[in-house]
């Protein structure tokens, strides 16, 4: 994302800093297109019972939306589930969810994934699952 595709070396006429400019525009442009989607309908995240899509910002667990996911919760169970079964701590969701290094009350994970799991059983089982003097992970092996 921030490396270089090109570089003019001094001293440069202005027409070739636009010539490159314009090259490196049609070269984006391509890129764009043969990259784009139709639509936003392409999941992120699949497994046999959950899927989550990153552009729309939507979860599903057994084909049902869950609902008012705010953008931390949202952040937090695509951080979880992109990592089933993997064990995060709470400096870890704090490092990877919040973006920074936290070091007052790690209490404010817990909060969060206590709300989000509220709103995911309102849908179906529990896929997050606390591992206890640890942290927590996702696993949606028991769903049915």
């Amino acid at each position: 994302e921030m490396g270089a595709d090109d570089y003019v070396t001094k001293p440069f006429s202005p027409l070739t800093l636009i010539a490159r400019i314009k090259a490196l525009h049609r070269r984006s442009e391509m890129v764009e297109k043969t990259t784009s989607e139709p639509s936003d309908n392409r999941f992120d995240i699949v497994t046999d019972h959950f899927k989550m899509n990153t552009k729309t910002r939507e979860a599903y667990l057994n084909e049902v939306a869950i609902e008012g996911l705010t953008p931390k919760e949202f952040d937090l169970l695509f951080t979880l589930a992109k990592k089933p079964r993997q064990v995060f701590s709470r400096e870890q969701l704090l490092e990877l969810v919040w973006d920074y290094q936290y070091f007052g009350d790690e209490r404010t994970v817990d909060a969060h994934i206590k709300k989000l799991r509220q709103k995911i059983e309102k849908v179906g089982p529990q896929i997050i699952q606390t591992v206890w003097g640890v942290g927590y992970k996702f696993d949606d092996a028991g769903v049915a």
